[in-house]
């Protein structure tokens, strides 16, 4: 089963029991501690995420998240658009203990009070988590142009121990 409308928060148990899959699109301006690491916040993010349960019994939301942010470029300074995808594979756990009986190929999460996940929350999450500590442009920027030729820099080789030679005589 697939939902078109995507809640605010999720009851992750009940919704692998159905093994529900969830896809659409939240505005990124509805996240608002991504939007502060951005230049601007137009755009959507498209999300995937498929509620259910493996083989040891775990409950699991796994799928993807992705948008495209404008951050500034490191180089340039200027704002370049980045494509931000994060994979996503959780298992939903009671306490720190189960938290280290789980699996490595999973991330533990908690459910909040009376079971419920906030959604927008666990996609932000995960989308801050994505992007990159240094962005910048792909091909040259504002700091290195196109045309820019290498510079040949003259280093001088002075020994930096040539003042030693007078203690040797």
């Amino acid at each position: 089963m697939q939902i078109e409308r995507l809640p605010r928060t999720v009851n992750p148990a009940k919704l692998a029991q159905r093994r529900i899959e969830l896809r659409g699109e939240i505005p990124l301006s509805d996240l608002d501690r991504l939007c502060e690491q951005l230049l601007g916040s137009e755009g959507q993010v498209a999300l995937q995420l498929d509620f259910g349960s493996d083989k040891q019994g775990f409950t699991t939301i796994i799928g993807s998240v992705s948008a495209k942010v404008g951050v500034t470029c490191q180089r340039c300074m200027d704002k370049v658009m980045l494509d931000v995808t994060a994979k996503i594979n959780l298992a939903l756990v009671a306490d720190d203990e189960a938290a280290n009986e789980l699996p490595d190929r999973y991330e533990p999460i908690m459910a909040e009070d009376k079971g419920f996940l906030p959604l927008r929350a666990l996609i932000e999450d995960d989308l801050i988590l994505a992007l990159p500590i240094i962005a910048y442009h792909e091909t040259a920027c504002g700091f290195v142009g196109e045309d820019s030729k290498e510079i040949d820099i003259e280093v001088s080789k002075e020994n930096p121990f040539s003042v030693l030679e007078v203690l040797k005589h």
